[in-house]
């Protein structure tokens, strides 16, 4: 089995991955596994990540890495590996990616804005900033 590769989309994981030679025998499935902090494997659950033959990629939410038995946090890399199977048996596993997607959270809630100047053409609005993270703000108004 080659390389297994992640990629953050926005706050999803694209994990995709290159079929193996078959050896002779029609591939059946894949198994996709993502390690924890202590260096355990745990699979994907078939809801998480489609990996019927032909599928070489899914998109899986980063939030089902947060919980058991994952458990990832903030900045952690999402080390996955996987395996193909047909009627022979199952390939090996592939190696752990050691770069790509690292966990990203939701930002935490925003303090409500502050009407700060209004006049007839123009409204001030304010708002204490998130910490230090590069944040996009995004004001809407009724």
């Amino acid at each position: 089995m080659g390389t297994v590769r992640t990629a953050s989309e926005g706050c999803a994981v694209n994990i995709s991955w290159a079929a193996p030679d078959d050896g002779g025998s029609p591939l059946l499935s894949y198994t996709i596994e993502v390690g924890n902090r202590s260096d355990s494997f745990f699979p994907l659950r078939a809801t998480q990540c489609t990996t019927a033959v032909g599928a070489t990629s899914c998109v899986v939410p980063m939030k089902d890495f947060l919980d058991a038995p994952y458990n990832l946090s903030e900045g952690d890399l999402i080390s996955v590996r996987a395996r193909a199977s047909n009627a022979l048996g199952d390939s090996v596993w592939s190696a752990p990616n050691t770069d790509g997607a690292v966990v990203v959270t939701a930002p935490p809630a925003l303090a409500s804005p502050v009407l700060a100047d209004e006049t007839p053409d123009t409204v001030t609005v304010s708002w204490t900033p998130l910490g230090t993270a590069d944040y996009v703000y995004e004001l809407e108004f009724d």
